[in-house]
């Protein structure tokens, strides 16, 4: 008897102590759920006073400091050991002015809500990505983009609030610090905390929407006058079938059309669709047929709406993995041949990717790490679910494209090394780690994406 109650005693203890310390335990995970982290702490200020304080207790006990948002990235920005700080509740609007059509907002703002208020005053943002569920400091410090004539959302800041590692608030802008620029439009998180960002915008406007299907080959074709004929251009490929869904959007003085039944369609279109995905991932040879299925929901429609709703897409349903290329639109007609024979080897393996997309974005020689500093660039994103093997396509992906010099987005599953990233922007590597190391000398804000490429 006395064996058995020691032998409870002892269990017990076992699991109060293990319990206890599931309780401490504190993780956190990414929105696609290929990273997680185990911080010490996780804050959350409503200020930007208590947001000083978090840092200035960082900085006493020699802790590593991650900011974070929607945590809408699959690169190794945010993952910590120390503390993680999150923006959510520094999400107001500071000031907004109509005359110079500029917004200055805390970081944390997300993009629906950003949209909502520019939409409110009469303005909007000139383009934006796809996915409104990101913050405005998370989406500028990764290089999110768009499509079409515009560079990325990172051009639009005109003037940042940043809080370094000694606690010193600085303003960065044209007129103030303005060779820090550069570096904060586009910073990885690296180089402090972001408090603020005052944006250029323009007036608000209708853009008319024409969707429709077509052989990829007419695609490969005309793919100059496909993205020079259209204020704003994408399409996407279904390399099992040859077939692509093209998408253009062009600025109008007409008013949005007012059907109501055609975006309950295109929502339902995209939720069908995402879900097929997801129930079908046991049974990959359905992909082809479901990419199909999708183009055919949303092909041959021409419509108006407001632009924020038009460039952007709001179905949360579909958790998946992406990596995406940025590649100067000379090499476009090799891309397209060597896609080919890659999708067709992983075809032979039952290996399916459900969405690839071409998207183009223009020169962007202020910001300094951005991809497309030196040329208009194709970004070419190939997306997986999230419990899939990702990642043998994805390298042999990035192989392929190293030969066109091709630079991967920030934000997404990436190779990136120092040798890799010194080849693909030069000095300008060197130039921020300099910047940054100024800012950050005892590397309080340093990540593993930054360290790969030191």
């Amino acid at each position: 008897m006395k064996f058995k109650y020691v032998i409870s005693v002892v269990l017990g203890l076992i699991i109060l102590i293990a319990c206890n310390h599931n309780d401490k335990t504190i993780t956190w995970r990414n929105w696609g759920l290929n990273l997680t982290s185990t911080p010490k702490k996780i804050f959350a200020p409503k200020n930007l006073e208590e947001l000083k304080n978090i840092i200035q207790e960082a900085r006493s006990k020699g802790i590593n400091v991650r900011p974070f948002g929607s945590g809408h990235s699959w690169s190794n920005l945010v993952p910590t050991d120390g503390y993680l700080i999150s923006t959510e509740n520094l999400n107001r609007l500071i000031k907004i002015d109509i005359e110079k059509q500029r917004i200055k907002i805390e970081a944390g703002m997300r993009l629906d809500r950003l949209n909502e208020i520019l939409d409110e005053h009469g303005l909007a943002l000139s383009n934006m990505g796809r996915i409104v569920l990101q913050t405005i400091a998370g989406a500028t410090a990764t290089g999110t983009h768009g499509t079409g004539h515009t560079p990325s959302m990172s051009s639009f800041i005109k003037e940042a609030e940043l809080l370094g590692a000694d606690g010193t608030l600085y303003v960065i802008s044209e007129d103030q610090n303005s060779e820090l620029l550069p570096a904060v439009r586009l910073s990885l998180g690296g180089l402090g905390v972001i408090y603020s960002l005052t944006l250029q915008c323009e007036p608000a406007f209708v853009l008319e929407t024409r969707r429709y299907i077509t052989n990829f080959e007419d695609v490969k074709s005309n793919f100059k006058s496909f993205y020079n004929e259209h204020d704003y251009s994408m399409f996407e490929w279904n390399p099992y079938t040859g077939k692509t869904l093209c998408y253009s959007w062009d600025k109008t003085s007409l008013p949005p059309t007012n059907n109501w039944w055609l975006k309950i369609l295109n929502y339902f279109s995209e939720g069908v669709y995402d879900t097929l995905v997801i129930l079908s991932s046991p049974f990959p040879s359905f992909m082809p047929s479901l990419i199909n299925l999708r183009y055919c929901l949303l092909s041959h429609d021409t419509y108006r709406e407001k632009s924020y709703k038009t460039l952007t897409r709001s179905f949360k349903g579909l958790r998946y993995i992406e990596t995406e290329l940025a590649v100067e639109s000379k090499y476009m007609p090799r891309v397209f041949e060597e896609m080919q024979v890659l999708f067709a080897k992983y075809k032979s393996l039952d290996i399916y990717v459900p969405r690839i997309t071409f998207r183009f974005v223009s020169k962007e020689p202020g910001t300094l790490i951005i991809p497309n500093f030196d040329a208009n660039r194709v970004y070419i994103s190939l997306v997986m679910l999230s419990d899939s093997t990702y990642m043998p396509l994805f390298n042999d992906f990035q192989e392929m494209m190293s030969a066109y010099d091709a630079r991967p987005h920030w934000g997404k599953i990436n190779n990136l090394n120092a040798e890799l990233a010194r080849k693909l922007y030069g000095n300008r590597i060197d130039q921020f780690m300099k910047i940054r190391d100024k800012l950050d000398p005892q590397d309080m804000f340093m990540n593993e994406q930054l360290r790969a490429i030191r």
